[in-house]
């Protein structure tokens, strides 16, 4: 019998190399079992459904945050129109004051007294730079300042009740005094009343409802810590009001008889 050792030898070496090459193909296979696993993962819960409706987004840090921008970009977004429709009411509001709605408790009518009187309050100090010239130039400036916190809190509506009805009261006075200029005294009057601490009601009001009641006993006599005492922003605004009580006097006997609307 004839042994070809240098067949045998050619066939194992072939045989080892087959086995070679199969040991090196499954890592490349459980690679690729892998990698289709995460892919079949994904499929399985997608980042974003697109089917059947709108965008849902999977990502739950997206969800947390998406929800708090939105209200933010849509109010930049409507600011522009809601400072032009706020410009058109303001235009179009008759800034005298009912004395019979002074201390009303309806939400609607406090806010509508609350922008009367930031109106009015504005008017004046537009008289006054107008006429700077010839009273008291220097005092404007820091009056405006003064009463900057004052308009905030008007138009936010969120100034204190006792003081809204003891201001929409000297506002009511100013105004009538384009009328009769007697009422300027009814206006020093009522400012006095709103830096002592007591509430000033419009000359004629009877109907006072159960929320002005607290503040109607102050007028028969409770003890009340003066306002221009609470701190040093209410003082200022406070005295401001007085310099504008003053001017208006000024105003209505030295420049007309009627002061014009604005």
């Amino acid at each position: 019998m004839n042994f070809d050792i240098g067949s045998f030898l050619e066939k194992e070496i072939s045989k080892k190399r087959d086995e070679l090459k199969e040991v090196e193909k499954k890592p490349i296979e459980n690679l690729n079992e892998s990698n289709s696993s995460e892919q079949e993962s994904v499929t399985l819960d997608p980042v974003i459904n697109v089917s059947n409706g709108p965008v849902h987004i999977k990502n739950s840090k997206l969800e947390n945050a998406l929800p708090m921008a939105n209200p933010v970009s849509e109010r930049l977004e409507t600011r522009p129109k809601r400072i032009e429709a706020i410009m058109n009411k303001e235009n179009h509001m008759d800034m005298t004051i009912d004395p019979e709605r002074i201390g009303e408790t309806n939400q609607d009518i406090l806010t509508h007294v609350s922008m009367q009187c930031n109106l009015y309050l504005h008017t004046l100090l537009k008289e006054w730079g107008a006429n700077s010239e010839k009273y008291h130039p220097e005092l404007l400036n820091e009056t405006k300042r003064n009463l900057f916190p004052l308009f905030v809190k008007l138009r936010k509506c969120s100034l204190e009740s006792d003081l809204l009805i003891s201001l929409a009261t000297i506002v009511y006075h100013l105004q009538q005094a384009t009328v009769d200029t007697n009422e300027i005294n009814s206006a020093i009057e009522s400012y006095m009343k709103l830096s002592l601490g007591n509430v000033a009601w419009p000359i004629g009001v009877t109907q006072i409802g159960i929320h002005e009641r607290s503040a109607h006993s102050k007028i028969r006599g409770q003890v009340q810590r003066a306002n221009v005492m609470i701190d040093e922003v209410t003082r200022l605004w406070i005295t401001s009001i007085k310099r504008l009580i003053s001017f208006h006097d000024w105003f209505l006997k030295h420049q007309s008889p009627i002061l014009k609307k604005k």
